[in-house]
């Protein structure tokens, strides 16, 4: 909601925004539908490389240019400086994946910023609300729309977040230790093809995450051998984790993207952004490490 609220607020027919591709679907979905049904025309770009925002921009026509970061679930990078030195058009990030505490887009020159509260800000999974963070000046013409659009979290919603953010801190620093922890051990495992975390030093953009992220976040994602039988046959076999498309909060989640949350990207979008029947993403809990470990061991032995 908080997407489409920021979009809907700001762009009219005729106008053109550049996205990037490797993003969460739902974002796809909207800028691919709504918006060009509405007559907003949306160019879409690899996010990892800066320049493709840039030569996607059309002066005096582009009003926005969006990115996320990390994305969902590849966990791919956008360069903040970059993306904050973009004049002209409305820059806007979908922050999710990090938190306020993992890195802070505005102080890159981001013109909005935006999170769904309820992964891991409210983090207990149990509300539904976004957060739309920016200058005053277009943070009143959302306002304005917003209130029209409905998107108004409801009171229970609102008091989860508000109790979410109390504990954030805590709770963060426990998920990305862990995080950090199952991704090292996870590119051990011999049927283990691929993960994909920033805070490894194999991550192709593991510099720029040092450079503008303070964590690397509780989400980490990675492709097991055997295709989409092996994730089938790995989530079925485990125990503390729970297979859900949800993120962020206390309990250890586990989903196969490209038939769940990513189920409704076309084909040609899933192969250039990498998004394979392979790749299974794990939002990581506050369970002891060691019991994650234990359940992912087995569950790979038996997918094996």
């Amino acid at each position: 909601r908080a997407i489409s609220t920021v979009v809907l607020a700001l762009c009219s027919k005729g106008d053109h925004i550049v996205a990037q591709r490797n993003c969460y679907a739902g974002t796809l979905a909207f800028l691919n539908g709504p918006c060009a049904r509405l007559g907003i025309e949306v160019t879409f770009v690899d996010g990892r490389n800066a320049q493709e925002f840039v030569s996607a921009v059309r002066p005096g026509k582009t009003m926005m240019v969006m990115a996320e970061s990390p994305s969902n679930p590849h966990l791919d990078l956008v360069d903040l400086t970059a993306l904050g030195a973009i004049k002209g058009p409305i820059t806007v990030i979908d922050s999710t994946l990090a938190t306020p505490l993992g890195q802070r887009p505005h102080d890159y020159g981001v013109s909005i910023v935006l999170h769904s509260a309820t992964k891991g800000i409210a983090g207990h999974n149990d509300a539904t609300i976004g957060v739309i963070a920016g200058d005053a000046e277009l943070i009143g013409e959302i306002w304005g729309y917003s209130i029209l659009h409905g998107a108004t979290a409801s009171p229970f919603d609102a008091m989860n977040a508000l109790r979410g953010v109390r504990t954030l801190d805590a709770r963060l620093a426990r998920q990305c230790e862990s995080a950090q922890t199952l991704a090292e051990w996870l590119e051990q495992q011999k049927n283990v093809t691929a993960v994909h975390y920033p805070g490894l030093k194999s991550h192709p953009q593991h510099a720029l995450a040092k450079k503008q992220m303070n964590n690397f976040g509780a989400v980490l994602s990675f492709e097991i051998a055997g295709g989409k039988p092996a994730a089938t046959k790995l989530l079925g076999a485990l125990s503390l984790i729970r297979p859900a498309v949800t993120l962020g909060g206390t309990e250890t989640l586990i989903s196969h993207s490209a038939s769940s949350t990513h189920n409704s990207v076309d084909v040609e979008t899933k192969t250039k952004t990498g998004l394979t029947e392979s790749l299974l993403r794990l939002s990581v809990g506050l369970e002891a490490c060691i019991d994650i470990q234990r359940d992912l061991a087995t569950a790979l032995a038996q997918a094996n």
